[in-house]
């Protein structure tokens, strides 16, 4: 997870900074949104959220409910959300005038996080889902008196164009890019690129699941520095990737911080790979995987891997910038205390099986 922090000394107590914010959150409805309005709301005593939703209030709500069944009640309990009716694809997000001018007093935080990951998409609707909407919203909270910080989290495999290596916590200029910009938005051939997938559109868990169900080859190519798959599997739990983006805020961190495993646990791609043999799930009548690691690139890979190139990379994503907060306690606390990081996954692994076990076996009652 790639986040851009624009601009008070870190205190180690979140609360009186968040009682005097009125945060803007967009993407509150999914994974990290969500994560992030929770602890907004709930830990953090926030003054006021305004959390922008498609459709209706009422839309918001369900969909908050289908990622956080058990939490969404006492979210709205608090009278803190004011959900925002708007679509980011539209000028000023479609947001209702009235509403827009009381959120131009009011509003100090603006933490940007709606996004589409669909691999499915064409080039140009990606592009007016993800990149244009970030521009006018910058616009949009230029309008905001108070406003004090501008936060974007995007995903750290933007720089899937580097080299295999340490990723710095800074911006790298990947050409021009307002040319690339119109390139894509004009009509006419597919523009070639030779860029990777983006991470976030097949998660760990996505992924482990898709393969239990449908096994392929299991060939993965790999850097030659790490043949044997030991390349890092950048993965974070996702109230980790939350805390860090928040305390962030809270300091005022200007510029790129990496809210990604280096405030976790780095495991690596052939620890995940074990996971996924230790609990396949035999009886649903797939074979259990042997997953194999080369750097010969004439032989062909599978197809998760040829879709997902970047699980064949070697980045190492810096996370430098927090480590001030490893020891930090509270509602925002990074420290894993006796939190064993390998059990949790494997135990995340163990329930995804179950989980391809029971579709199965669904599968199989309906045609009986």
């Amino acid at each position: 997870m790639d986040t851009v922090v624009a601009t008070v000394a870190v205190s180690p107590d979140p609360l009186p900074f968040f009682r005097k914010q009125t945060i803007f959150l967009t993407g509150g409805t999914g994974c990290l949104g969500g994560c992030i309005l929770y602890k907004l709301a709930m830990k953090l005593d926030t003054a006021k959220i305004y959390a922008l939703v498609r459709g209706s209030p009422e839309r918001g709500i369900s969909q908050l409910k289908d990622i956080m069944p058990n939490q969404t009640g006492d979210i709205l309990a608090t009278k803190k959300v004011q959900f925002v009716v708007g679509d980011i694809t539209k000028k000023n997000f479609g947001i209702d005038p009235a509403v827009l001018t009381e959120m131009a007093r009011t509003v100090t935080v603006v933490i940007h996080s709606a996004a589409s990951i669909s691999l499915m998409s064409p080039q140009q609707e990606c592009v007016q889902n993800n990149c244009l909407p970030v521009l006018e919203l910058a616009t949009l909270a230029s309008s905001f008196r108070k406003l004090s910080k501008f936060v974007f989290v995007s995903t750290a495999y933007v720089n899937h164009h580097l080299p295999n290596g340490v990723v710095e916590e800074k911006i790298y200029p990947a050409g021009d890019a307002e040319k690339l910009l119109s390139q894509i938005m004009k009509t006419g051939a597919v523009l070639q690129l030779t860029y990777y997938t983006r991470h976030g559109s097949c998660p760990g868990s996505n992924y482990v699941q898709r393969y239990m169900e449908a096994p392929d080859s299991g060939i993965f190519h790999v850097s030659s520095l790490h043949p044997t798959g030991t390349n890092i599997f950048d993965e974070v739990p996702v109230d980790i990737a939350a805390n860090v983006i928040l305390l962030h805020i809270m300091e005022g961190t200007t510029g790129v911080i990496h809210a990604g495993a280096g405030s976790y646990v780095r495991r690596t791609l052939a620890q995940l790979h074990q996971d996924i043999i230790d609990h396949f799930p035999r009886k649903s009548g797939s074979r259990c995987p042997e997953f194999r690691y080369l750097s010969d690139k004439r032989v062909a890979q599978g197809r998760y891997a040829e879709f997902l190139k970047i699980f064949g990379r070697d980045w190492y994503f810096s996370s430098a910038a927090s480590q001030k907060f490893v020891a930090l306690e509270g509602p925002l606390s990074i420290a894993l205390g006796d939190h064993d990081a390998g059990k949790f996954m494997s135990e995340r692994t163990r329930r995804l099986g179950d989980d391809v076990v029971r579709c199965r076996s669904s599968e199989v009652s309906a045609k009986l």
